[in-house]
């Protein structure tokens, strides 16, 4: 093929224009493998034509090009999924919030239900409870209840706080006379201080 003649085929399908410069001639036929002179390569160089594959350097160009957007979607993606998951994490924590909550609630119910006052004395467990009480004030320490003034209840008092079980005389008064009054024959003669049954037992206080 003569020097610079451009293929009409080749004009056609945008490969060259017509007419061409020297490097751009060059630079198409060594493409399209079309046998030159070296010295007319060496004589076009010479004169400042330097031949580039310009079509080889944009696909080159273009590849890379590829690569990076393919690389930059790539780290939107992964960028995307973060945020998605930090956006949850907000959500998540309430919910582990609540859920500590609702479980400290009950914590504090059952605790509210291990501290609560007891339950009253049935009544019969109350009178058994009673009826050992005057029992022991009457047969132990001589107790009458008849009587205008009683040292009985301080000598218990004084006895249960000897033995580190604090409790107030008239408190021990007050229970005396209910046992007393529901348990004791309202006449009977035996209800007068005297000392007590057992040789053991207690002696009245002054």
């Amino acid at each position: 093929m003569p020097a610079f003649a451009v293929s009409p085929s080749a004009r056609a399908a945008g490969q060259i224009s017509d007419p061409v410069d020297p490097a751009s001639f060059l630079t198409w036929a060594k493409r399209n493998d079309v046998v030159l002179p070296p010295e007319l390569e060496a004589q076009v160089t010479a004169r400042g034509h330097h031949a580039a594959d310009w079509k080889t350097l944009y696909e080159e160009l273009k590849a890379k090009f590829n690569t990076s957007a393919e690389a930059a979607r790539n780290d939107t993606a992964a960028r995307s999924a973060t945020i998605e998951e930090l956006e949850k994490g907000p959500a998540s924590l309430a919910k582990e919030r609540d859920d500590l909550a609702r479980h400290v609630a009950e914590l504090e119910a059952a605790l509210a239900d291990t501290t609560a006052q007891p339950a009253p004395l049935h009544p019969k467990e109350r009178d058994s409870l009673l009826k050992l009480v005057i029992g022991m004030a009457v047969k132990g320490y001589g107790y009458n209840p008849a009587a205008a003034r009683s040292g009985v209840p301080n000598e218990i008092a004084g006895d249960l706080d000897e033995l580190e079980i604090p409790l107030d005389s008239d408190t021990v008064r007050k229970w005396l006379r209910t046992a007393a009054e529901e348990f004791l024959p309202k006449e009977r003669p035996e209800n007068r201080d005297r000392s007590p049954k057992s040789s053991s037992a207690k002696p009245k206080s002054s």
